[in-house]
């Protein structure tokens, strides 16, 4: 199943290319999925406190199976989500690994055991995006020392 949450300039939401929650407030219940449901509605903290001026609130609540919590905020042109969900069996990330041991969730240690880029197989997004270098990265690769980069190359040829 595909489920699509985009920005309100961008379209409808989409579970399996079919438009759902189109009225406003509104709840989805997905059928063949046990413990699944979606409401649309104002509910909600925001993920992004700068967007507490903003009155009109058009929130995404899924729950879905394993405990899996994913908050969207649609807004005009862009979107803000929250995802929440307890560890999962063999869960790794930017955020660490979940064993309760902070000193193995250095990037160093997390890039050891998953690489500096999430496995297609393990996308939460329909595609990956390009992600383009600004001034402030380009700072960053001026001071990276010369054996490190060469290092970070060939681990990525």
């Amino acid at each position: 199943h595909v489920l699509e949450v985009v920005c309100m300039e961008s379209g409808d939401i989409t579970f399996d290319g079919e438009p759902i929650l189109t009225s406003f407030p509104s709840e989805y219940k997905l059928l063949d999925v046990p413990d699944a449901e979606i409401f649309y509605n104002t509910d909600g903290e925001l993920v992004d406190k700068a967007t507490e001026m903003f009155d009109e609130r058009r929130i995404v609540h899924m729950d879905l199976p394993m405990g899996v919590r994913l908050t969207v905020l649609r807004w005009s042109n862009y979107v803000d989500f929250r995802l929440r969900m307890p560890p999962q069996p063999e869960q790794d990330g930017g955020c660490g690994n979940f064993n309760y041991d902070p000193s193995d969730d250095t990037t160093e240690d997390i890039f050891k055991r998953d690489g500096a880029r999430v496995k297609d197989t393990d996308l939460l997004f329909r595609s990956r995006v390009q992600v383009r270098v600004g001034d402030t990265e380009l700072q960053l690769l001026n001071i990276c020392p010369e054996e490190r980069m060469q290092e970070a190359k060939e681990e990525c040829v």
